[in-house]
């Protein structure tokens, strides 16, 4: 039954809270809004979901004058449900963590009896779900007590929906892009579907922090709150995204630090790394400038301890001298030496090349050498200076054109913001999540097949045809070409193999002519006949008006395929790491817990790619280096995951290692498009692999290990195995 009293001040409050500015912001190449959510009375856009879970608790009869509210907050929200209960007079107790603002702990303990804190972090979960289950506990110990959950309250989300979102469509009938940050997922869920519901053709972009795990990135430490969560929360099901940025905690600095320098803002964390966000999408943007709006989510003044202290910056590495720790060294390499070929001298090699100097110019003047972490990062993330098109462009007639239309990882913005933006309507969280079954069952069937060999082929067994073969089921391909693209990708492993046969190019492009013409015409089926899979909803799929060529979402089905191999080599690494290491094998078949942090471990250890291309376009200066224009950049990913300025102990492979925000996976606008599809198989795959063995080993003689300088990995792995329940 509804508290009548507290009905009558939850709704003064409503009359009170002001509808926020929506001011414009100088840019050289977007129009561009920003909504002052930080001038809600509690200091954020967190206000807005607050105030309607409270308010339909309230009308539900869930809160009365005798409930405590009681929740998890690693701030802004804490800050929000405070005043509004001391509005309403009740009671709260927030529960925190070590990350919490200091400013923040210090005004909760003065308005409030009782705050808990939690201590240390549970597992890959870390702080939130101590949290979580502090909350727990504290609920069964009251007798009248109501936990809002933010996480998966649908009364966040409308609030949202309700407040911001009406007042944004109301002040900008017209908008192209919407940048939004993401925690709990409420905002970015009302927001957008108040958006798409209210306006035409309008990108909802999603902004998340690395060392999130909201849009599939790996676990890993984070210093800011406000912004990225260590679970993945049910609300952002609910959201209608287009596509995602992922941004560093360094780049989060930077954007508040230039929203301060640049507009007179002094905004939050999340703020800031949502301007980091936007900065990166529109860098080199070419033609009419699009209508831009985000939300100021929060203000900046309890961060002046944190985001705003150079101390507290600088101990963290999180600022420009993280970057520049090198910059001194700009002297000539005169000892350079070829990479090896043997794997051990290779990873010394590349030790080397890093401690030496992060950033290096081939004596033979014939390119650059990027070894270390930041600098990694920051030509990955400067797609406006180091592109990632082909210098060289493949003939007409070439049997890879398959590969050159529509892959995004060849392609440039403004074509590349274009494609990844429609790929991010179709290839969803929610869709991914979607394909577990499809997975699981897949696993299944190839595991089946080799279970109770005492020796089998790990590769082409069971990796490699459960990648290709969850491709093609995604694609919506029949049964009968699913073994077309299962032996496409053993092509693919094929090419990369130094020991293949002198005339396996000839072979592959042979295969992928047939392919090519397979693809074009399931294509033509699917566009008169459309069905319930990938390749329907893409050849249903517009950008800018227009619907994508055939050549088009040829391309993005070959990319699917040839960075799904990313999955079948990560597979194929991890059984060498655990082979390689039998203390981890044992500890991880004694808590399979422990296997999400162990697949971040192998990619890191065992980068799949060891290197990646790039070309300077323009001018730019990495690591203390000049590099002009016309430049090819090569940047090897194997020798950033092991730079000491960043991983602890390297050399060292630690099955529990946190933080690891490794690059196996790229970063910037090239981050893998499908890295969360990737992370789903490669768990499945080991799961059940290592639930129904007792003992595996490999048997090196009888493998084909890859060359590591282009490759960590073997086309063909033979393992011995130990099938539970065998005598």
């Amino acid at each position: 039954m509804t508290d009548a009293v507290l009905w009558e001040r939850i709704e003064a409050m409503r009359r009170e809270m002001p509808r926020t500015d929506l001011v414009r912001l100088p840019h050289s190449s977007i129009e561009l809004y920003a909504k002052l959510e930080s001038a809600n009375p509690g200091g954020s856009a967190k206000d807005r979901a607050a105030y309607w879970i409270l308010r339909e608790a309230v009308r539900r009869g869930d809160i009365t004058r005798h409930t405590t509210v009681v929740e998890s907050s690693s701030g802004n929200f804490a800050l929000s449900l405070s005043w509004m209960c001391a509005r309403l007079g009740i009671q709260l107790i927030p529960v925190l963590d070590p990350n919490v603002n200091g400013s923040t702990e210090r005004a909760l303990r003065e308005t409030w009896d009782r705050v808990e804190k939690v201590e240390g972090p549970v597992g890959a979960g870390g702080f939130l779900l101590a949290r979580l289950d502090r909350v727990a506990e504290v609920v069964k110990e009251l007798d009248d007590a109501y936990w809002p959950d933010q996480y998966s309250n649908l009364d966040g989300l409308r609030g949202h929906f309700e407040m911001p979102g009406a007042e944004l469509v109301e002040a900008l009938p017209t908008l192209n892009y919407l940048f939004v940050g993401i925690s709990t997922g409420a905002t970015i869920a009302g927001l957008s579907q108040r958006v798409t519901q209210d306006l035409e053709d309008v990108s909802v972009i999603a902004v998340d922090v690395a060392g999130s795990v909201i849009l599939g990135g790996p676990p890993q430490r984070r210093y800011i709150p406000g912004i990225g969560s260590s679970i993945r929360p049910p609300l952002i099901d609910h959201a209608v995204i287009t596509d995602s940025v992922i941004v560093s905690e360094q780049e989060e600095v930077a954007g508040c630090h230039d929203l301060l320098r640049d507009h007179g803002l002094l905004a939050g964390g999340s703020t800031g790394c949502v301007y980091a966000a936007i900065n990166r999408y529109f860098a080199g943007w070419q033609g009419p400038p699009p209508v831009v709006a985000f939300l100021c989510a929060d203000g900046g003044k309890a961060y002046r301890d944190t985001v705003y202290d150079p101390a507290w910056v600088s101990a963290r590495h999180l600022g420009q001298a993280a970057s520049v720790k090198w910059a001194g060294v700009a002297t000539p390499v005169t000892d350079w030496t070829s990479p090896p070929e043997d794997e051990a001298e290779f990873v010394s090699w590349l030790d080397t090349r890093c401690e030496q100097a992060p950033v290096q110019r081939s004596p033979k003047q014939d390119g650059w050498h990027v070894f270390g972490y930041a600098e990694s990062m920051a030509v990955l993330a400067d797609h406006a200076a180091f592109s990632s098109e082909p210098a060289n462009t493949l003939p007409p007639n070439s049997a890879f054109q398959l590969f050159r239309a529509g892959n995004l990882s060849w392609m440039d913005p403004p074509r590349h913001r274009q494609l990844r933006a429609l790929v991010g309507r179709v290839f969803t969280p929610r869709y991914v999540a979607g394909l577990a079954p499809m997975v699981e069952t897949t696993v299944e069937e190839y595991l089946s097949a080799v279970r109770g060999r005492p020796r089998f082929e790990y590769v082409n067994d069971y990796a490699s045809p459960i990648v290709s073969t969850v491709v093609a089921r995604m694609v919506g391909i029949p049964p009968k070409g699913q073994e077309l693209f299962r032996q496409w990708s053993a092509d693919l492993l094929a090419l990369i193999d130094p020991l293949s046969a002198s005339n396996v190019l000839k072979q592959v492009a042979g295969r992928a002519r047939l392919i090519s013409a397979y693809l074009h015409e399931y294509l033509s089926r699917r566009r008169s006949d459309p069905k319930d899979d990938l390749a329907s909803a893409l050849t249903q799929a517009e950008v800018d008006g227009e619907r994508l060529r055939d050549d088009e979402v040829v391309g993005l089905i070959a990319l699917l395929l040839s960075t799904g191999q990313a999955a079948t080599l990560t597979l194929v690494n991890a059984m060498i790491c655990l082979d390689q290491h039998p203390d981890a094998m044992a500890r991880l078949r004694g808590d399979l817990g422990l296997l999400g942090p162990a697949i971040e471990e192998v990619m890191r250890y065992r980068n799949q790619t060891t290197r990646v291309a790039r070309h300077t376009v323009k001018e730019a200066t990495v690591g203390g280096h000049t590099i002009p224009a016309g430049q090819p950049v090569t940047v090897w990913l194997a020798a950033a995951n092991r730079d000491r300025r960043v991983f602890e102990q390297p050399e060292v492979f630690r099955l529990d290692r946190a933080p690891n925000p490794h690059l196996a996976l790229g970063h910037g606008i090239h981050f893998c498009l499908g890295a969360a599809l990737a992370r789903q198989e490669i768990d499945l795959a080991m799961r059940r692999m290592l639930e129904q063995t007792s003992q595996l080993s490999v048997d090196y003689a009888a493998s084909r290990m890859l060359d590591p300088r282009l490759i960590f990995g073997a086309s063909e792995l033979t393992m011995v195995a130990k099938w539970t329940g065998e005598a």
